[in-house]
């Protein structure tokens, strides 16, 4: 049965962005753009080439050193400023560039590649919409994915070694973070500590190719219930109920707004229930529309309140959820007794 409410209503009283964007304060970066100069504004040789082949040239080098490049030279400034997808990054996420360079991952991305993640709405992992990337491999994924899928987990370099036993001498090649500052669920670390982050996916593939036995190499029995006498939300987590190490059969595929469950599982590596340090490896990240807008997805405030790891939806199709959303309805009809102005009833 339909939530018998108008739009207005719903989306006033149960949509949330959880806007929040980063963990450290940062200003919003300007262009850098030189004061008017009579002498022409050169970058040696590179003048010489047509503007389109100079973008493909840029777009090639890495945020470090477009960086570099900006600092250096005014005409190279210039130059980068006028590159498209870097004006529609500084427009639409411009703490995004400051996040990676604090976290000393410059050198890993390209305007190139932080645009094509901008302009990827969903988690490669499940289909749902992806508010967020995974700074260590540059992905999109969903808030329960981030929290529960070990592809998206991310360790400092001593629990590595401890959780793998795999020396960190053996791991050099492996990239590294520096954490976001950020309340750390995780007991053993001290507050304001300086940690170095590795992924733990790219651990456990090079651990593999060195012949390392791991002590969990499994898939979880994530969607199936398994006789669990939890409620679904719950099933959802897993808690670590260990399946076979082959994926499980495919779940129906069920209506976006109805939150889908990822198909497959989750691998399991670790034997932990959740991720300690997603938020010191991760931000917010909304998707780039090819209108030039931006889609920060909703929460719904009620399965917010009841459910583990709720999913974001797709603003264009929040109502659609909020409209079978069984927690809503309750809501709805509980209170549609109360002289209460805001429970405008909808037109069926």
């Amino acid at each position: 049965m339909s939530v018998n409410a108008s739009d207005e209503y719903l989306l006033r009283k149960f949509a949330s962005r959880e806007i929040d964007p980063c963990r450290i304060n940062f200003g919003k970066p300007e262009f850098f753009t030189p004061e008017p100069r009579p002498d022409k504004l050169s970058i040696g040789t590179l003048d010489r080439l047509p503007v389109e082949l100079l973008h493909e040239i840029l777009y090639m080098l890495d945020l470090k050193s477009l960086s570099d490049l900006r600092h250096v030279s005014r005409g190279g400034n210039v130059a980068v400023n006028a590159l498209p997808l870097y004006h529609a990054i500084v427009t639409h996420v411009p703490y995004t560039l400051d996040v990676i360079r604090r976290t000393g991952l410059q050198s890993e991305y390209t305007v190139q590649r932080l645009y094509k993640i901008l302009r990827t709405r969903d988690c490669p992992e499940c289909g749902e919409f992806g508010g967020y990337i995974f700074l260590l491999t540059g992905e999109r994924c969903c808030s329960a994915c981030l929290n529960m899928n070990q592809n998206f987990w991310a360790l400092p370099i001593d629990d590595m070694e401890q959780e793998l036993c795999f020396p960190y001498e053996e791991m050099r090649g492996l990239t590294a973070m520096t954490a976001i500052p950020d309340k750390c669920f995780s007991p053993r670390v001290e507050p304001g500590e300086d940690l170095r982050l590795i992924s733990l996916r790219e651990a456990v593939n090079l651990a593999r190719s060195n012949g390392t036995l791991l002590v969990f190499d499994m898939i979880t029995c994530l969607g199936r219930e398994c006789g669990h006498s939890s409620p679904l939300p719950m099933v959802q987590s897993c808690f670590c109920k260990f399946g076979p190490e082959t994926r499980n059969d495919v779940v129906p595929e069920q209506p976006r707004y109805e939150s889908r469950i990822p198909p497959t599982g989750y691998p399991v590596w670790l034997s932990q229930e959740s991720n300690s340090y997603c938020n010191m490896s991760s931000i917010r990240l909304p998707y780039l529309l090819p209108d030039g807008t931006v889609d920060w997805g909703f929460y719904c405030d009620a399965c917010m309140n009841t459910t583990t790891y709720p999913y974001l939806t797709p603003e264009s199709e929040f109502l659609k959820h909020a409209r079978v959303c069984e927690w809503i309805r309750d809501y709805v009809e509980s209170n549609c007794g109360v002289p209460d102005p805001n429970i405008e009833k909808h037109d069926q």
